[in-house]
């Protein structure tokens, strides 16, 4: 519970500071304690929100939502595979976003929020793979055909193959 209670007194302060100064600039430095706040309160069991909760939630999600869809792209492009734990923690935090904390966010953000976390089968412009060996094992026979990974694709998996060390990560 200590560790629930450090997680949620940093970040209610970052969002009781953002509206303050309206800027939601390092939102994105936030992700790790987003994560871990979101985890604790499962792992915990804890349902409810505080009343400080709630208000600050209720001011502050469809902003940050905003701030997320408009520069996600742009923040992941900055991720090396080394970095692969930082994205997926990134991801786990929109999905909380879309089951646990749906009550603070409206319509138009909800629609956002499902666009930047949907499953996207369109996989691009198909690279020629003549002269790729199969020792570049991070290309799935699915991305050798031209196909999108299908979503029961075995991504860890795929993890363990692209990142054999990734579990250290």
């Amino acid at each position: 519970m200590d560790q629930y209670e450090k997680e949620k007194k940093h970040l209610f302060q970052y969002l009781r500071q953002t509206l303050l100064t309206g800027v939601f600039y390092n939102v994105f430095t936030f992700f790790p304690n987003f994560f871990d706040y979101f985890r604790l309160r499962k792992l915990l069991n804890i349902q409810e929100f505080t009343e400080e909760e709630t208000n600050t939630l209720n001011e502050c999600m469809n902003n940050l939502i905003e701030v997320i869809s408009e520069n996600l792209g742009h923040y992941l492009t900055r991720y090396y595979i080394k970095d692969l734990y930082k994205v997926l923690k990134i991801r786990s935090v929109l999905e909380f976003f879309k089951t646990d904390f749906i009550k603070f966010i409206n319509e138009n953000s909800k629609e956002k929020l499902k666009k930047i976390t949907a499953y996207n089968s369109d996989i691009g412009e198909i690279p020629n793979f003549d002269g790729i060996p199969e020792s570049h094992y991070w290309w799935t026979q699915h991305h050798r055909n031209g196909d999108a990974n299908p979503p029961e694709f075995d991504f860890e998996e795929y993890s363990r193959i692209v990142c054999p060390d990734y579990k250290t990560l």
